[in-house]
């Protein structure tokens, strides 16, 4: 992430943490981006939007960054209503996202990247019980060493 859309100065500006994160992705997750920005970049053209709107990667129908409120009723829960899930608020993925890596094995301080966490405490405090039963079967493994 290079830039991030500030509700409090209702701009786009550097993140929070004044420095750009680059986030690891899927091949399908990116070829599905790709397909949207292809999407969006032939949108802003029949639109005729400037190249500022050009640059938003989901912009609204007006070419605009579309707010949490807006957001959260008019998208995320029709999506999830249409999917037949259960509401949870979107920031809920990110979440699952940690959860998952970690649940199939990845190193905390790489999912500490991923998340953009500033310390591997934060993460630690979010994170560290999901490991807990992995951790504990390990200790099984040390009976190898009192053979």
């Amino acid at each position: 992430m290079q830039r991030s859309f500030s509700d409090k100065t209702n701009r786009i500006e550097a993140p929070k943490s004044g420095k750009a994160r680059w986030v690891q992705a899927s091949p399908e997750l990116l070829a599905a981006l790709r397909n949207h920005i292809e999407a969006m970049t032939l949108e802003g053209q029949v639109k005729r939007w400037t190249p500022e709107q050009r640059q938003l990667v989901f912009p609204n129908t007006q070419g605009r960054v579309t707010h949490h409120g807006l957001f959260a009723g008019c998208v995320w829960r029709p999506v999830l209503t249409k999917a037949g899930l259960i509401h949870r608020g979107y920031h809920a993925t990110r979440h699952s996202f940690a959860t998952w890596l970690l649940e199939g094995g990845t190193d905390l301080r790489w999912v500490q990247g991923q998340l953009g966490h500033a310390s591997i405490g934060q993460t630690v405090d979010c994170y560290g019980h999901v490991q807990h039963d992995r951790h504990a079967s390990a200790v099984n493994d040390l009976d190898q060493y009192l053979r």
